[in-house]
């Protein structure tokens, strides 16, 4: 009920929802980036920096705010990011920019760092709808991601990422059993 009463909170989620809805039905990415904005400002205000909240909630903020402009074409970083995507052992896929993709991605980090660090319900909230609104994001990948999967590239993932995790049970069971 307190969450209720917070009239800028109440505001946040009815802004969230309009921009997602129309960033869904018209497919514009720079739409969701607005939808999460005042969620990440708000967060902003609300943290008081203690575990470096405030540093991670304004990286957010900024991060969000490059989005928007990125993605609907005000301002289009010219950042040659190819280097950087080599180091990561994520494929990024076909037709996604590598700007937006490293950027969500970096939303949902510190989305994860904010909800283990903030301790009130208010900012706990705000960080849990902020991961929501990214993994949304992210979610715009999914076509690129289920073609990426279908390549014979994408198979080989997949079997050695299941490989790995059958690996990984074996030891940790043989460790804890004997």
């Amino acid at each position: 009920m307190k969450l209720l009463k917070d009239k800028f909170m109440v505001f946040c989620f009815g802004w969230g929802i309009l921009f997602f809805l129309l960033g869904f039905i018209y497919s514009h990415f720079s739409l969701l980036s607005l939808g999460l904005l005042p969620f990440a400002i708000y967060e902003f205000k609300r943290t008081e920096g203690l575990k470096n909240t405030k540093p991670i909630s304004l990286l957010m903020v900024v991060i969000l705010a490059f989005q928007f402009l990125h993605a609907s074409g005000i301002f289009p970083f010219p950042f040659d990011i190819s280097s950087l995507l080599e180091l990561l052992p994520v494929p990024v896929f076909a037709g996604v920019d590598p700007f937006i993709f490293l950027s969500v991605a970096s939303l949902v980090i510190l989305s994860l760092l904010l909800i283990r660090y903030t301790w009130g319900s208010v900012t706990k909230f705000l960080a849990i709808a902020l991961l929501v609104g990214s993994l949304l994001q992210g979610f715009s990948f999914w076509s690129a991601i289920q073609a990426f999967l279908a390549t014979p590239e994408g198979q080989r993932l997949l079997e050695g990422s299941t490989e790995n995790i059958r690996e990984n049970l074996r030891y940790r069971l043989k460790r804890e059993l004997f």
